[in-house]
């Protein structure tokens, strides 16, 4: 419409000059219309500008308020692993009040208990520098110990895995070498594969940790005895708080993964 507007005037006007016509033998009317429609030409084409703008703010605002939700549900999921082994060992440290304390665990627990406050407040520092979140990921940080994290997260899972009885076998390649990554969504990622693997099996049953360098690159194995993921619901692993047909008495919220 402005395109069209402003060629229909610079039409006139050169008809106008190439004619040599005076305008006072012009119709009055057509001498108002031609500056009418150029102006409007050029105000729809402000206003359609504005609006323009408009929806990608609008398209802005949406985006952020999703990034905040993620945020939020992200940050609730992740941290009730580190508060369940804070209260897992807090439970046993109550257990010592009757004096037969061993002085070796009483130091474990109180360890687990201080590095699992120290990931959480790690955890609500990561998940609030929004900027952080919103940045491409992939870029090697630092180099990352795998082996480590695994042994530390079952460390700290001691006394949920104790009361569930379950056994936990580690096949960790003893020439595993670091791997260059972000060592905080690294043991984000294992905290949430193994205390999927501890949920989902039942009492009695074996955890199966396995880590091997394939060429260059490192395979990482976590197998359970638990009811397995049926084929057909493969598809829907990785949406948001999409749980198993079978899982309801099993807490979570579907967002692990």
């Amino acid at each position: 419409i402005v395109l069209g507007c402003t060629l229909l005037s610079v039409i006139f006007l050169i008809f106008i000059t190439s004619r040599q016509l005076e305008l006072s033998a012009l119709n009055p009317d057509l001498l108002l219309r031609v500056p009418f429609m150029l102006g409007i030409s050029v105000l729809y084409g402000h206003l359609t500008n504005q609006v323009k703008r408009d929806k990608r703010r609008i398209e802005q605002l949406k985006q952020t308020e999703e990034l905040k939700r993620q945020v939020v549900s992200a940050l609730a999921h992740d941290v009730k692993a580190p508060l369940s082994v804070i209260l897992g060992h807090a439970e046993l440290l109550a257990g010592f009040i009757d004096g037969r304390a061993d002085p070796k665990q009483q130091f474990l627990s109180l360890k687990c208990i201080r590095d699992n406050i120290d990931r959480i407040v790690k955890l609500v520092t990561g998940f609030l520098n929004v900027s952080e979140l919103m940045k491409p990921t992939g870029e090697a940080k630092t180099e990352v110990e795998i082996n480590g994290i695994i042994r530390d997260v079952i460390r700290q899972q001691t006394v949920t895995l104790r009361k569930k009885d379950l056994n936990v076998r580690m096949e960790l390649a003893a020439d595993l070498k670091p791997c260059h990554g972000d060592q905080d969504q690294l043991e984000r990622v294992l905290w949430n594969l193994i205390d999927n693997a501890i949920k989902f099996t039942p009492q009695g049953g074996t955890i199966t940790l396995t880590s091997r360098m394939i060429g260059t690159n490192i395979s990482l194995s976590i197998r359970d005895t638990g009811v397995g993921i049926p084929k057909q619901e493969l598809p829907n692993l990785f949406l948001e708080f999409k749980r198993l047909e079978g899982s309801v008495n099993t807490e979570g919220t579907g967002l692990g993964l």
